[in-house]
């Protein structure tokens, strides 16, 4: 068996506690996060990061150099829809809050916008991006199609056990699997489908809890529910290496298991998001990914990206996930 860490980074320009845009719209996560702290760590380990782009970096010159010199990583794209035509935002961006929701847009108005994303990703970096994830995890019931037209290999939207319900959309989760599939194209959630390989996010959560409608995971005590996601801001260091080692129990059998993380790139500064006010809050952050890489590292897992996923993944099959007399995805069991 071999396991695969990917470690996802959702890349977008500086937040505030309230997920609005910094006032100062920096991008200190990118030109000082990224090289300064997280290429360090991973180089440390031999970890390769996915780092998902949002529309607004990718504009960024000073962003741009940082992200072109990059080595041993790969590079996709993350749409805020807020951020790129049509209907885009224009202007300064200070205080603004992104929270469109993929799945509410028609499928003409998603077309386009994935498509001008697609083209200024490409334009940008001379080649065109393989992986994709939706802001607010919100990939809707076209986005299957777009991304299969568009040329795309991977999606990693999809959280388990998650019904985001906003009053922006909707991306409900609860019975998704856990383990790469490929999902038909009108149906995420259904396997055995479109040509763009969906990779989970890494969460698992009690049998016997309720499941979870989430409005607002970042302002709800994460303690009220048995939910733990392979993220360092919101679980810790031993938490993550128990979801680690518990998956790789369950999926035992599997000639192929992945464990995928993810985080904000803004997480790992002091003010740039909701979860790192101070500085020694970012130290925490990141020594909860540190304690996850010796674990994975120590135990011969493999660091891959999301764009290698479907080489492992090659042929649309049924999901891995466990399923119950209803055909419902069963979750895994907490210990």
């Amino acid at each position: 068996m071999t396991i695969h860490l990917l470690i996802t980074i959702d890349t977008e320009i500086d937040k505030s506690r309230n997920w609005r845009v910094s006032s100062t719209q920096s991008f200190s996560s990118v030109t000082e996060g990224i090289p300064d702290k997280l290429t360090k760590l991973f180089s440390i380990y031999g970890a390769r990061p996915t780092y998902l782009l949002s529309p607004e970096v990718i504009r960024d010159d000073d962003c741009l150099s940082i992200l072109k010199n990059l080595n041993n990583c790969e590079l996709g794209t993350h749409l805020h829809g807020d951020l790129i035509e049509p209907f885009g935002h224009e202007g300064p961006m200070a205080n603004m809050h992104t929270n469109n929701m993929q799945s509410s847009y028609n499928y003409e108005i998603e077309r386009q916008k994935m498509t001008n994303l697609t083209s200024l990703f490409a334009t940008r970096f001379g080649h065109k991006p393989i992986s994709f994830r939706a802001g607010r995890f919100a990939v809707g019931p076209n986005t299957l199609k777009i991304l299969e037209e568009l040329h795309y290999k991977v999606d990693s939207s999809v959280t388990p056990h998650i019904d985001w319900n906003n009053k922006e959309g909707r991306a409900n989760f609860l019975n998704a699997p856990d383990q790469p599939y490929y999902p038909r194209q009108n149906d995420l959630l259904a396997p055995n489908g479109s040509g763009v390989l969906e990779v989970p996010v890494t969460i698992l959560r009690s049998a016997n809890c309720k499941k979870w409608h989430a409005k607002a995971i970042h302002s709800i005590s994460r303690r009220i529910y048995p939910l733990q996601w392979l993220r360092p801001s919101y679980n810790t260091g031993d938490g993550m290496v128990d979801v680690m080692r518990r998956t790789s129990e369950v999926y035992a059998d599997k000639r192929d298991v992945t464990l995928t993380m993810m985080f904000h790139s803004m997480e790992v500064m002091p003010g740039a998001s909701p979860y790192a006010a101070k500085e020694e809050d970012c130290r925490r952050i990141l020594d909860h990914i540190e304690q996850a890489l010796t674990h994975a590292k120590d135990n011969g897992f493999r660091f891959s990206t999301l764009g290698e996923m479907p080489r492992y993944f090659n042929k649309p099959i049924r999901s891995v996930a466990e399923h119950d007399k209803d055909g419902q995805a069963v979750p895994l069991k907490c210990n």
